[in-house]
Order: C-alpha cells, then sequence, then structure tokens
C-alpha cells in the first residue's frame, strides 16, 4: 500500500529486485518490530525511504534515523534483531561543518554477504527531520518514515552522487521522468 502522501507522485506499484529486497524488506521488518518492542523512536531514511514515499531505487540495506539520546537502547534492539557485527562508529561532514555521525551494525546473510543497518543520529544537522518524521501505512502495519522534504533534506546534506541523483529524482528533476 502506497501513504496517500506518495499517491500520485511517480509510481503506485513499488516494484523491488527479488534476490535482494525480500531479504531486505523482510530484514526491515523484523528491525522495525524490534525498534518498536524497545519502544525506540525511529524514522526509515535513505533509499528504502524512497520506496516507500513513491520512487523506488535498488538499495543494499536499512538506514535509520535516530535520537542521539536513543543510540544505546536502538543498538541493543537492532542487536537483538540479529544485526551483531559492529562498525566502528563514522562521523562525516568535519571538514564543511556539518558533522553528521552513523553507528553500523552488520548481519551475516547465509550466502556469505553482509546485510547492513545504519543506525542516523539526529544530531544539530538532521533533529528537524527526525522531528518531523511521519507515520504510514507499509505492509499492514504502522511506521515511521522520514518526509519527502526531511529525506531531501538529507539527501542535500550528505552530496554524494547517489544522493543528489536520489534529490533530482525527489524534486522532479530527473532526466528519467516522463
Amino acid at each position: 500500500m502506497v501513504p496517500a502522501a506518495a499517491r500520485g507522485t511517480r509510481t503506485e506499484h513499488i516494484a523491488y529486485a527479488p534476490h535482494v529486497a525480500l531479504d531486505l524488506i523482510a530484514e526491515l521488518e523484523i528491525v522495525i518490530g524490534a525498534m518498536e518492542s524497545a519502544a525506540v523512536p525511529y524514522a526509515v531514511c535513505g533509499g528504502l525511504a524512497l520506496g516507500i514515499l513513491g520512487y523506488p531505487r535498488a538499495t543494499m540495506d536499512i538506514d535509520l534515523l535516530i535520537a542521539p539520546a536513543d543510540v544505546a537502547s536502538a543498538s541493543a534492539a537492532v542487536t537483538q534483531a540479529g544485526f551483531d557485527i559492529p562498525a566502528r562508529q563514522m562521523i562525516f561532514g568535519l571538514s564543511t561543518g556539518r558533522r553528521r555521525e552513523v553507528l553500523r551494525l552488520s548481519k551475516l546473510d547465509p550466502d556469505g554477504s553482509l546485510l547492513t543497518v545504519d543506525l542516523l543520529l539526529a544530531g544539530e544537522e538532521l533533529i528537524g527531520v527526525f522531528q518531523t518524521r511521519m507515520t504510514v501505512p507499509w505492509r499492514g502495519r504502522m511506521i515511521a518514515v522520514v518526509t519527502r522534504e526531511g529525506l531531501a533534506t538529507m539527501k542535500r546534506i550528505a552530496g554524494r552522487p547517489r544522493d543528489l541523483a536520489d534529490l533530482a529524482t525527489l524534486e522532479g528533476t530527473d532526466e528519467d521522468e516522463a
């Protein structure tokens, strides 16, 4: 089911690559369940949020925006969901003055691949995005996701080529749109 906010935007039917998405979507459901069981506020962001908002594209990880105060409880919930291989906390944007922190937790897929959850801390640059998250119906449940505007803000701040392409899609300026 596509949220009302996404209807009529780009597509109403979301299709994912079957060999990746079924596992990734199932893992997202497990992670969201763990976050909700632990009462940890979150917002789906990144490539999966694009799909939920009606702009599907391939993605290989789960990105969740969380409050910095919830990093320990979010990490525990995601670990309980099986993502128990930690990476060092990553800090981006120091040279631009737009500091962003990410805690990465992964799990080993049966085929030997790593599936990753990135917990993005809603610090000074992203707190507004976190505070304006919305709840939408998705696969028979309600989930929290960043708004379209919030996702555009995140993509603009990150500024990598993939983010800029996503931003063009969100703003309707991509060349593939008919």
